[in-house]
């Protein structure tokens, strides 16, 4: 019988009134948005794969919806309706959930209220922010996507060199280099790293066809257009197989990328108590359990990985510093835009 070691007495009781005391919260917070009529919470985000969470919070606390307004892309359009409630003072929105373009923006613009729920003391830092603009509750994996009626798991590349040589050639497919599109994300943090070179991106110009957005390219897998694809956003992929498309993923450790939105709650948000019970139950573990039913993987220490997608085993690249997000984006553009255009 396989034996659990014991967590000494003191470690043990710790963690029962942590965890005591994060239920007594939200639970306070339940109370406070019912007793003030609080039916729903408004949340921008261009996230759009998240219903099945939002669905379970529904369940955890009846009587308060989420209501997502999804902005496709987020960018100017998610900014610009913030900024228009603001300017208005007819304030919608209670929540963002973007990315750390937008979050930075929002914070430059002050349309951000400091928020830092109990749950996120067992976030590491790199998920958080010191003033609690903002929490990441969860990322996603951009690595490589597979048609399994075309290539076995055991012929797919080891490495990006591999991938992207001439023995794959026009046989893989990217996504296009915008300044603001997944593959520029994941090329900015992946040269945050020092880890990808012009000569590599050359080879994938050279040697890759390239598909206009990143859900045609995991299309153009699943049709067979390709064999596979680079960095393609695995939160996508169950549906897919849900759907019976021929697509996998495959973890390629020196090249894989993880990044994730920002949460932040909006200044004057109509909703207040519900946004931050919905802030606080997404970072702990019943939200981040739920995350992983939309091929999400959680923050929180401990979050289980979600059930179709690889475990992150070796991940050795570190984050983009949300002061160093702008800048750094801007200067991977220019090696792109010098190859790709």
């Amino acid at each position: 019988m396989l034996r659990l070691p014991l967590l000494p007495l003191a470690t043990a009781l710790s963690l029962t009134a942590a965890a005591a005391a994060h239920a007594e919260s939200l639970d306070s917070l339940y109370a406070k948005a019912r007793q003030a009529g609080e039916t729903q919470l408004v949340l921008y985000t261009p996230y759009g794969h998240l219903q099945s969470v939002f669905d379970a919070f529904a369940r955890a606390y009846p009587g308060i919806a989420v209501q997502p307004a999804v902005i496709s892309g987020g960018g100017a359009p998610l900014v610009g309706r913030i900024a228009a409630e603001a300017a208005s003072g007819n304030h919608v929105g209670d929540l963002v959930l973007s990315g750390m373009g937008d979050i930075a923006t929002l914070t430059a613009d002050g349309r951000l209220e400091p928020d830092t729920p109990d749950e996120a003391a067992a976030l590491d830092p790199q998920y958080k922010d010191a003033n609690g603009l903002f929490q990441v509750p969860f990322t996603t994996l951009f690595t490589l996507v597979y048609n399994t009626t075309l290539v076995k798991e055991e012929q797919l590349p080891r490495t990006l060199d591999e991938a992207i040589g001439k023995s794959w050639a026009g046989k893989f497919g990217y996504t296009r280099y915008t300044g603001a599109a997944a593959p520029d994300l994941v090329g900015a943090t992946l040269a945050h790293n020092d880890a990808i070179t012009d000569e590599q991106l050359k080879a994938i110009k050279a040697n890759g066809q390239v598909s206009p957005t990143a859900a045609q390219l995991l299309t153009h897998v699943a049709q067979g257009r390709v064999a596979f694809g680079l960095w393609g956003p695995t939160q996508n992929v169950g549906n897919l197989q849900r759907d019976g498309a021929p697509i996998k993923v495959k973890y390629l450790a020196d090249s894989a990328v993880t990044f994730g939105p920002g949460l932040s709650l909006l200044r004057q948000a109509p909703h207040p108590n519900a946004a931050r019970l919905f802030k606080g139950w997404l970072l702990g573990t019943a939200g981040q359990t739920a995350l992983t039913k939309a091929s999400s993987y959680g923050t929180r220490t401990g979050a289980p990985v979600p059930p179709d997608l690889p475990a992150l085993e070796g991940y050795r690249f570190t984050g983009i510093p949300l002061a160093q997000w702008e800048g750094q984006v801007k200067s991977f553009r220019t090696r792109t835009l010098a190859i790709f255009d």
